[in-house]
């Protein structure tokens, strides 16, 4: 027998999270990311000495793409926004572009390896095994070790 619970909740998520980034006084316009984000990559820095540059991120929840650039901008090889609401992508694609045509030529090509996808991340991130996920809408739990044992760009096929 099938469980259609974890689908109904999903369905029921995505239609709120629809509504609210339906409604443009509740999307920020800021490119700023989350501080946890900024925070948690200090501490991989100091206590782990490890850096996001060179590494593939799937950044989990990733709403309008703010952490989802911020990573890439920091020389994350390849990262993938993963979020539940079409309205999220749609911005966080948009927002892509939009930087895009403020680089120059040899820039440009950092667009390149920064994709967004819709749909449940739970089940989405299992297909990339090889990314370190980060997910910052919720709680940090595994995302350290994610990291820690994440292949590194030169070690992937």
């Amino acid at each position: 027998m099938v469980n259609n619970d974890h689908k109904h909740t999903s369905n029921q998520n995505g239609k709120i999270w629809e509504k609210e980034y339906n409604n443009p006084q509740l999307v920020s316009l800021s490119m700023e990311p989350q501080s946890s984000l900024k925070e948690f990559l200090r501490t991989l820095r100091r206590t782990y000495k490890l850096d996001i540059e060179n590494m593939n991120v799937l950044d989990l929840g990733t709403g309008v793409g703010k952490n989802a650039i911020y990573l890439k901008e920091l020389g994350a090889k390849k990262v993938i926004g993963i979020d539940i609401s079409t309205k999220a992508i749609e911005i966080a694609v948009n927002r892509v572009k939009e930087i895009t045509k403020t680089k120059t030529e040899s820039e440009e090509l950092w667009a390149e390896n920064i994709s967004f996808l819709v749909g449940n991340y739970l089940q989405l991130s299992a297909h990339y095994p090889e990314f370190a996920k980060i997910e910052f809408a919720g709680r940090l739990s595994d995302i350290q070790d994610d990291l820690l044992n994440a292949p590194q760009s030169h070690d992937l096929p």
